[in-house]
């Protein structure tokens, strides 16, 4: 079998990283009701965005809350239009306080972007609630070999329901987002297989059966899904405990519409991604 070839490396703390370029992560301003850079549902008197003097630090943060819309849960989701950026980022994080009901998730979607195409689509979600500000941090994964450096940057916050709507009530604080660290391409190096991989779709493009293959270096319980771009889970292709060794998974994509979707494996504690394009 052919030696891994990564294509990337961690620089050192030496490294001078760019600004935070996430608009407004204070939650510091605000125009008409909606907090500037970011785009929400608010309309009318259904404002599920509102700004707080419940902070973690300056004057102001954002307080995510589940509707009522006569008689239906109207969701808080807010988004970022695409933010110009010049590096692979590492690490994201904010801080929350939340109230979360019926196995709801305050949800966070950090995708990358190389003149359009997707390099990194990461999902977090929140389950658990505290009332007191918390730091949440996470580690962005990117799709292997990493194809060059990311020049746009977009962000979703919201709450979702455990099964498909959240239950109205639900609430969150969410103050001082941040991004950073720089994972830099463009330096190949030979390493030894010491955690699972994820290979490419064959066929890829698919219009009916198609295998995913994967290698483990190590027992270890196997969690495999087909999801849409935003991170909707659309299928679990496998999820049991396997041995060591190399596999293909099968999946069938003749039922999906045509475009691009994300197979995610998750194994050894970590989660990898690849595209795969239905036609």
């Amino acid at each position: 079998m052919k030696k891994l070839l990564l294509s990337f490396f961690i620089l050192s703390g030496t490294m001078l990283f760019a600004q935070n370029p996430i608009p407004n992560p204070g939650f510091e301003n605000w125009s008409s009701g909606d907090p500037d850079g970011w785009d929400t549902p608010n309309i009318f008197t259904l404002t599920p965005i509102t700004q707080s003097g419940d902070v973690h630090g300056g004057a102001s943060a954002a307080r995510l809350e589940v509707l009522d819309d006569d008689g239906s849960a109207y969701p808080p989701i807010m988004n970022t239009n695409s933010i110009s950026i010049s590096q692979n980022y590492q690490v994201f994080s904010f801080y929350s306080k939340t109230n979360l009901i019926g196995g709801d998730a305050l949800i966070a979607s950090v995708i990358l972007k190389k003149n359009g195409t997707p390099v990194s689509v990461n999902n977090f979600s929140v389950t658990s609630n505290t009332n007191v500000y918390t730091q949440r941090s996470y580690t962005l994964s990117y799709f292997q070999p990493v194809s060059g450096v990311a020049n746009e940057l977009e962000l979703q916050i919201g709450i979702s329901g455990a099964l498909i709507f959240p239950t109205v009530g639900s609430n969150a604080l969410i103050d001082d987002l941040s991004i950073s660290g720089n994972l830099v391409t463009g330096v190949r190096e030979e390493v030894k297989i010491t955690d699972a991989l994820l290979g490419n779709p064959q066929p890829n493009p698919s219009s009916g059966l198609t295998l995913l293959p994967f290698t483990l270096s190590s027992k270890t319980k196997v969690v495999m899904e087909l999801m849409s771009l935003d991170g909707k889970k659309l299928k679990e292709v496998l999820n049991e405990e396997l041995e060591p060794g190399r596999y293909k998974a099968e999946c069938a994509v003749e039922d999906l519409p045509e475009g691009l979707y994300l197979i995610k494996l998750s194994a050894d504690g970590k989660s990898l991604y690849t595209k795969l394009i239905v036609q």
